[in-house]
């Protein structure tokens, strides 16, 4: 009877344990369950590719903002046709430049001019400023509106001396520039630069005015000053400009730079004005130009230029004044440009020449 007993029990949890395997209910739950692990495998498959793709993403901006060394060129090529001077092709410039970030905060500069070497056969006296070496500065920014420069550059005088050479209106800077070295000129110090959007500012502390370019200062004292640019967003276009440098020379005299600045730039026109006067060796020297340019058609720009200077303001008859006729054409294709300059040169004792230019230029 017991062991028939024992027999029961063992049957009926044994069919209670079948019934418990074919029920619904866990064969839904085991469903469940399944469906719970797949959609957390592709949950965490999503999470990984979305990770991927952000340091992918990360990978290309830390690239983007320390690329490898970028190097630029400018070569530009002249004929000068003159009655009163021999007539010559040359190079008038072969910049070679190489700039690249360290990192966010600090980035470098260096500029050859291999042409001024190629120049030296021809006449002008070698000094340091005829020597390759252009520009060599590293820049720091200091925060989202000012940088620092610190090394050689151009000293923070006139508009047009600061403009890259290969947006130049005409073959050659002002006469102030080009030929009384009043801007455009290249001196060792510090220039800190802030920029705002209707004003820029540049401070600067030189050690001279372009005597050292290229050297240490020969004298203890330095040069200060900066310019500051005013460009009103109530009237798009329009530039106003003023600048200052002063400073002892290593004899004692004084070094002294002022400028000011006008244009208006809108529509394929552009209006330009300068003024500079300096003092250097004890000669009070100045000058200025009027510009006009218009770009009659897309690629093409005419310009109309008068340009004097007085290199000494104690002596007479020794001023110059230029009247230039010029074309622009940018129509060979981009990082190209064509310039013809028609020049009728007056000079202060009452001679004049007349003379006419051609330049091509390319860019990459």
């Amino acid at each position: 009877m017991l062991r028939n007993a024992l027999l029961a029990v063992l049957a009926g949890s044994c069919a209670t344990t079948a019934l418990a395997q074919d029920d619904p209910n866990n064969a839904q739950l085991k469903q469940e369950i399944e469906r719970l692990k797949q959609q957390q495998a592709k949950m965490q498959q999503d999470f990984d590719d979305k990770i991927k793709r952000l340091e992918e993403k990360l990978d290309a901006r830390s690239k983007a903002e320390k690329p490898p060394v970028k190097i630029e060129a400018l070569l530009q090529s002249r004929m000068d046709f003159d009655s009163d001077a021999p007539d010559s092709f040359y190079f008038r410039r072969l910049e070679l430049k190489f700039s690249g970030k360290v990192n966010p905060k600090a980035s470098w500069t260096l500029m050859l001019d291999p042409a001024k070497e190629l120049k030296l056969g021809s006449g002008p006296a070698v000094d340091q400023r005829t020597k390759m070496l252009q520009d060599a500065y590293i820049t720091l920014l200091l925060d989202k509106n000012w940088s620092m420069d610190i090394g050689q550059r151009k000293i923070p005088i006139a508009y047009e001396a600061l403009m890259p050479t290969s947006a130049l209106d005409t073959l050659e800077r002002a006469l102030f520039m080009s030929q009384g070295k009043l801007a455009d000129v290249r001196d060792v110090g510090i220039q800190a630069t802030g920029r705002y959007p209707e004003f820029d500012v540049t401070v600067a502390a030189l050690n001279g005015t372009g005597e050292s370019q290229n050297g240490k200062d020969p004298n203890d004292q330095k040069t200060f000053g900066g310019r500051a640019v005013f460009h009103p967003t109530s009237v798009p276009g329009l530039h106003l400009g003023a600048s200052e440098l002063a400073g002892t020379g290593p004899n004692g005299t004084k070094n002294e730079r002022t400028g000011f600045e006008i244009q208006y730039k809108r529509n394929g026109l552009t209006l330009r004005s300068e003024y500079a006067t300096g003092i250097a060796d004890d000669k009070r020297a100045n000058g200025w130009y009027g510009h006009a340019g218009y770009r009659f058609l897309k690629d093409w720009e005419g310009v109309i230029r008068y340009d004097t200077f007085d290199p000494d303001n104690q002596a007479s008859d020794d001023d110059v004044r230029d009247l230039i006729f010029g074309v622009n054409t940018w129509s060979l294709g981009e990082g190209t440009l064509a310039q013809f300059n028609l020049v009728n040169r007056r000079f202060g004792n009452g001679g004049h020449r007349t003379f006419w230019q051609f330049g091509m230029q390319v860019k990459f």
